[in-house]
């Protein structure tokens, strides 16, 4: 919270060029391609299309003549899933769970190409863009431990956080509604990954943090 309180703050005296403000709902679905991930798969019953979620941001654009737009995003998802262990289990026969949690804030600046224009029934545009990522994994719970040798039951909580470089493209469309309002609806897919602390296994590659947003949205023109 702490994290997007600044950025919003950051983001403040952008608004005072915006000429469109646009609110967005929908959904991130992740990529989760690397070996992390594919750790909790092997080991649990995780999937990663259980990190699927609801994702919320807001934008502000400024308009560069018919065809372009500049655009900053601060956008939110948060997910967590409890998960057991799909090999070994308590003596009494109860599960042995833990909990997979990630949280994104991305910052992003974008330029949006109109290649009809703003002066449309309907304005179809493509983009893309550089953005920070601010994120927090973590893993709570208990765990096996030298499983493949002498299995041993830990209860633990590892976090890793931080703020890395991704780049996204997009498609979109926007449908007016009068002179002033514009109802959107936008996929973007976004790439970046992000090093993992001490509290995981140093063999461990960067975290994927890559995926899908498929959002829709009002807008606000000025």
């Amino acid at each position: 919270m702490k994290t997007i309180l600044i950025i919003m703050l950051l983001l403040l005296p952008a608004l005072a060029f915006a000429e469109d403000v646009t609110f967005k709902f929908g959904g991130f679905i992740p990529s989760a391609n690397s070996d992390i991930w594919e750790v909790n798969v092997d080991e649990t019953t995780f999937s990663v299309s259980n990190m699927a979620g609801g994702y919320v941001a807001g934008e502000i654009d400024l308009f560069l003549g018919r065809h372009f737009n500049f655009a900053c995003e601060v956008g939110y998802y948060q997910k967590d899933v409890l998960v057991e262990d799909i090999d070994f289990e308590y003596p009494d026969g109860w599960p042995i769970e833990h909990v997979v949690y990630l949280r994104t804030v991305p910052l992003q600046a974008s330029f949006k190409f109109l290649p009809l224009g703003r002066n449309r029934k309907i304005i179809p545009y493509v983009g893309g863009g550089l953005g920070f990522y601010f994120w927090d994994y973590q893993e709570y719970g208990d765990f096996v431990i030298y499983r493949y040798d002498d299995p041993e039951i830990i209860t633990g909580y590892y976090q890793s956080t931080g703020v890395d470089l991704g780049y996204h493209g997009m498609f979109g469309l926007m449908i007016p509604i009068g002179w002033h309002y514009s109802v959107n609806a936008e996929i973007k897919y976004v790439r970046v990954d992000g090093n993992l602390g001490n509290d995981f296994d140093p063999t461990f590659e960067p975290i994927d943090l890559s995926g899908i947003y498929a959002t829709a949205g009002i807008s606000f023109w000025f």
